[in-house]
């Protein structure tokens, strides 16, 4: 199997980093109202990339949500307080350490971030309240348009709020619900990097787990895509290939299925009863 065939990157575009300027729709009621969702966030850092991620959790600061942040090659000290170790390690590994040593808070959701992504529309507290009403046990912001994307599925979709699918991607930013926080979590011991855990999450769209993208909230990928990886894109690979026949899917794509949409015309998610 070919990275091309692991990854769809938006071709037009993405070298110009050209924005998605069509409107998003005000959310609807059912988005807006109800008490404020809560959310600890965790996040894997590397030096370069600290002003980025400083606007995260920035975020995060304003509505009083800790934060837990891995730096990978230690840190300017732009991050503040939140750095709670250093060096490296794979991603998820890492990521686990931060959640076994600073645990979240009860009933919190759970914030998983990369250090090079930006939301450019909304904020987290919007896409935390999109998730409870879509009742998405494990959701992600969409992709603008016409930037760093690894999968066509994640791409905004113009006249939909939210979007039941199986896929949701490790990266570069996703929620986990407070109720589905133990379907997820712990991480996987040998998760590594993430690919095989984006397969299990797959299957497992089959049958207890409800997955989304979040239309009305929209995220910029700044980071080139997997560049990270090139001592390991072997191993991975072949790991992903692996998940994917055990599965039962020819390749990702095959993987990456709508279920269902709620258009900006509806009042409430159509698979929420």
């Amino acid at each position: 199997m070919r990275a091309r065939d692991l990854a769809f990157t938006v071709k037009r575009g993405v070298a110009f980093g050209v924005r998605d300027h069509a409107p998003v729709p005000r959310p609807p009621s059912v988005v807006r109202t109800g008490q404020a969702p809560t959310a600890s966030v965790y996040a894997i850092s590397r030096r370069r990339n600290e002003p980025t991620l400083r606007r995260l959790m920035d975020d995060a600061q304003r509505h009083g949500w800790p934060a837990h942040v891995w730096a990978l090659d230690g840190t300017d000290g732009g991050l503040g307080p939140v750095v709670r170790g250093t060096g490296s390690g794979d991603k998820f590994t890492l990521l686990q350490r931060l959640l076994d040593e600073h645990p979240p808070r009860e009933g919190d959701h759970v914030v998983i971030a990369d250090d090079d992504v930006t939301v450019v529309h909304g904020d987290l507290s919007l896409l935390l309240r999109y998730q409870r009403a879509a009742g998405l046990d494990l959701a992600q912001p969409a992709h603008a348009r016409f930037h760093n994307v690894s999968h066509g599925t994640t791409v905004r979709r113009v006249l939909t709020l939210v979007r039941h699918t199986t896929f949701v991607e490790i990266g570069p930013l996703f929620v986990i619900a407070p109720h589905a926080r133990p379907k997820i979590l712990p991480f996987p011991a040998d998760a590594g990097m993430g690919w095989v855990l984006n397969i299990s999450w797959v299957a497992r769209a089959r049958t207890d787990l409800v997955l989304g993208v979040v239309d009305g909230v929209l995220m910029e990928h700044h980071g080139k895509i997997a560049v990270e990886y090139d001592d390991q894109r072997d191993a991975l690979e072949a790991g992903l290939a692996a998940a994917l026949a055990a599965a039962g899917y020819s390749d990702l794509t095959d993987a990456q299925r709508r279920l269902g949409s709620w258009y900006r015309w509806q009042r409430t998610a159509p698979w929420v009863r």
